[in-house]
């Protein structure tokens, strides 16, 4: 990722991932549900509401640094410590209602050739709930673009009463962005904290 980092000019400081991280939430309101650690797992799990993907905010290259960068910065945090790193990160997803007017294919193919498919992280589980035909059609499509463990970790098909926004967004949208953001940043400010003390 060191080329990711040129080309974006990342510092990897505190103060860079406060404000990326602030305008990454914020740029797609509702598709950030839930940043948690799983005691059960040894694992941190991110949980996103796949229709919320607005792609039409994507609108200049500014915009797409902060979705690549804030994507990188969202992977720091899953990988906050070496536990986490050797258990695996895991993602899940709601898909009821997604569109290729959410995401495209050409803006798949960006989002998996220069993060999905190049981060260096052990992948549990990427669960999608309530996935439908188009989805699963740009799934298929994305599989190409990425490395073969993490393909293998695909599970579509499943199913939960209701969507699982609404067990996440409580009492409301700008609550539930808060908690993200909060727990994102000090999971990213802790990792960034050991590199410094733990630097060879």
């Amino acid at each position: 990722m060191q080329a990711f980092r040129q080309e974006y000019g990342l510092r990897g400081t505190v103060a860079e991932a406060t404000q990326l991280l602030w305008e990454y939430v914020h740029l797609m309101p509702g598709h950030f549900l839930s940043f948690s650690y799983s005691y059960d797992h040894g694992s941190y799990v991110c949980c996103c509401d796949a229709k919320k993907f607005d792609e039409s905010v994507l609108t200049s290259e500014e915009k797409w640094r902060t979705c690549l960068c804030g994507v990188y910065l969202l992977y720091q945090a899953l990988n906050a410590d070496m536990m986490s790193i050797r258990n695996g990160v895991i993602f899940v997803y709601e898909c009821e209602g997604f569109s290729l007017g959410s995401m495209s294919m050409k803006t798949a193919q960006r989002l998996c050739t220069e993060v999905y498919g190049s981060y260096p992280t052990l992948t549990k589980q990427m669960k999608y709930f309530h996935s439908g035909m188009v989805f699963n059609v740009l799934l298929s499509f994305c599989k190409q673009f990425l490395p073969r463990d993490l393909k293998s970790k695909f599970e579509t098909g499943n199913c939960f009463e209701g969507r699982l926004d609404t067990y996440y967004l409580v009492p409301n949208l700008e609550s539930s962005h808060a908690r993200f953001y909060a727990r994102i940043l000090e999971t990213i400010t802790r990792r960034y904290h050991e590199e410094e003390v733990f630097r060879l």
